[in-house]
């Protein structure tokens, strides 16, 4: 309970509207002194040195640009949205002794890859197009003639937005 309070007395001054550069520094401030210590023979400990000192970088530039230019006063809300956007635009190329194993893309990232299998997980029946209904009733071309013909294309369309991966 102490290390609750502590940690909330520590973020309390993240809650009043203040500069970005301040709001960046106090959340830096706390990072860098919250941050568990990594152990040497954590098999993940080079890859989580590179994330943590990847976040205090961009946490560092954000603040030193916000404090050169325009310098807006940030609530938590923006903060948090600053920080969200900030850390998703980050770019971690895996070490080379990492490049190896499973590697999970998004569906934009996995254009870029060379990859010797590829699995796609997650997948559910809406990140399909619709396939065709064909009318029961009438064939193809009596379809047609009836007015009843789907738009060309509309199906090659709908094909083309789910992302080619191999």
């Amino acid at each position: 309970m102490d290390a609750a309070l502590a940690a909330a007395r520590a973020l309390a001054p993240l809650t009043e509207s203040r500069p970005a550069s301040g709001q960046l520094a106090c959340l830096l401030a706390f990072w860098s002194s919250h941050a568990r210590p990594i152990a040497d023979d954590d098999p993940f400990a080079s890859r989580d040195r590179r994330a943590r000192a990847a976040i205090v970088e961009m946490l560092e530039s954000l603040a030193a640009v916000h404090a050169a230019h325009d310098d807006p006063a940030w609530t938590i809300d923006e903060l948090g949205i600053a920080v969200r956007r900030s850390i998703e635009d980050q770019t971690l190329v895996p070490a080379p002794e990492e490049s190896r194993g499973v590697h999970l893309l998004d569906d934009q990232a996995v254009r870029y890859g060379d990859f010797a299998d590829v699995a796609i997980v997650g997948v559910v029946d809406r990140d399909w197009p619709e396939r065709p209904r064909r009318n029961i009733f009438y064939p193809a071309g009596d379809a047609q003639v009836a007015g009843m013909a789907r738009r060309r294309g509309s199906a090659r369309r709908r094909r083309r937005a789910v992302p080619r991966i191999c």
